[in-house]
């Protein structure tokens, strides 16, 4: 059987938190929040023989000030024993020949963001500290 390994980039540099709160109840919490006034579009999960499982989930939010649909997608694994949370938001523009959407992928991943973070765990809290 073929092993799969995860590659992460070094996460003091992405969007990666780690959360107290098990994989499951994480993703549901993320979902009741961020589809009151967007929608779940898609959502995968996959245990792994070993154990730990994997989900990923796609929500869509409409934005008037982009005049369009932005995406974003929520991939959490369980594989360290912690709950490790990535998002990533895309889409906004509404022009073939300019990419810009007046920080609306910016505001979604933000929204993703302060629903976990009262789960923060420490080292999430320390990079956001640092950030801001």
């Amino acid at each position: 059987m073929n092993q799969v390994t995860l590659i992460y980039p070094d996460p003091e540099q992405t969007r990666t938190m780690f959360v107290t709160l098990p994989l499951k109840d994480c993703m549901e919490r993320l979902r009741h929040e961020l589809t009151r006034d967007g929608k779940l579009i898609d959502c995968h999960a996959v245990a792994a023989p070993g154990g730990g499982s994997v989900m990923v989930y796609v929500f869509e939010r409409y934005y008037f000030r982009v005049g369009n649909y932005v995406t974003l997608t929520v991939a959490a694994d369980d594989f360290t024993g912690r709950t490790r949370v990535r998002c990533i938001a895309g889409g906004g523009s509404n022009s073939a020949l300019v990419n810009f959407d007046r920080g609306a992928a910016d505001a979604f991943e933000r929204a993703a963001r302060d629903v976990l973070r009262p789960y923060f765990c420490k080292e999430t809290e320390e990079r956001s500290e640092t950030k801001s």
